[in-house]
């Protein structure tokens, strides 16, 4: 997996320590998602992002992985968070969403459990 710090711009992690990084070209639609500090992020990211693919909930998809540098390449969905959604968007519908989010998880037939994830 290659690419070039040139062609990125280094975007809010939020409280984490990884390191993300957008396409200057947006076009591609991709971020990079660098979890080098810590293998064990690394892990619990994708199996969480793995568990909430199979039980429905909209999580980006994950175009490649580098095992060996602890970086996913995957799809950008912009800067469309909830802090941010938040002061556009009638909280109620929000809220609404969130909750329907985590009766999904509780109702998925194999609860996720994973030893690094803090």
């Amino acid at each position: 997996m290659q690419f070039n710090l040139d062609d990125v711009n280094q975007i809010e992690s939020g409280a984490s320590y990884k390191k993300i990084y957008r396409y200057k070209n947006q076009n591609q639609g991709k971020i990079i998602v660098d979890f080098s500090y810590d293998h064990n992020d690394y892990l619990s990211f994708l199996e969480v992002n793995n568990f909430l693919l199979k039980v429905n909930i909209s999580v980006p998809k994950i175009f490649e992985t580098d095992d060996s540098k602890n970086i996913i390449i995957m799809e950008d969905f912009g800067d469309s968070r909830y802090d941010k959604l938040i002061t556009i968007m009638d909280p109620k519908d929000i809220l609404i969403d969130a909750i329907n989010s985590i009766i999904e998880i509780q109702n998925a037939q194999k609860p996720l459990q994973n030893e690094f994830l803090k």
